[in-house]
């Protein structure tokens, strides 16, 4: 299981939360400006401003190397969000994650799957989300 909390500054819970949901302001927020590609887990598994559960899975799954390892179930994703006194938080938990080994092209990252993802929540995500919401402030 992955578990992390980022916390970002001068932003609602329900700022993140609407950002984390409008793909224009996904996009903009994340590395790269990457469009989301995610889908609920199920109906009923939003609770406006404050939980986001859905299933997750990336083209990582697919780079196992060896072929036979590669799973086609996603993994779970419940954000949470809560505001705190200097701004927001999102607490990750992620369930799930296949950890055999993959390469990652665009990085040449050899390693388990589950460490990696564990490492590109920061670099994919918290990281340009800061930077994003930093750059809104006035």
């Amino acid at each position: 299981m992955i578990a992390q909390t980022a916390q970002f500054k001068a932003c609602s819970a329900a700022q993140l939360y609407n950002a984390y949901l409008c793909s224009a302001e996904h996009s903009a927020m994340t590395a790269r400006g990457q469009a989301a590609t995610f889908h609920r887990a199920a109906d009923g598994d939003v609770t406006p401003n404050q939980v986001i559960v859905m299933s997750w899975r990336n083209k990582a799954w697919d780079l196992a190397l060896d072929s036979g390892d590669v799973t086609g179930l996603p993994s779970t994703v419940v954000l949470t969000f809560r505001d705190i006194f200097v701004g927001a938080e999102i607490q990750l938990a992620q369930v799930n994650v296949p950890s055999y080994k993959v390469r990652i092209p665009d990085t040449g990252e050899v390693g388990q799957l589950s460490e990696i993802v564990n490492t590109h929540w920061s670099v994919l995500y918290w990281d340009p989300m800061r930077q994003h919401f930093q750059q809104a402030v006035p």
